[in-house]
């Protein structure tokens, strides 16, 4: 679904979301992309860009 409003994610995102094992944290990266339109992949999953 991320990948249709940000684009595609980096291989840090990639790695970030693979290491999620929370259910609730999983649903609560949903809710933001469904809800809070983020414009980066940082901002969606809470990671600062460097």
């Amino acid at each position: 679904m991320g990948r249709k409003t940000l684009g595609e994610p980096s291989h840090q995102i990639v790695d970030h979301l693979n290491q999620i094992n929370d259910f609730d944290a999983l649903d609560d990266i949903l809710s933001k992309l469904i809800e809070a339109t983020p414009t980066s992949w940082e901002q969606l999953v809470g990671l600062s860009r460097s």
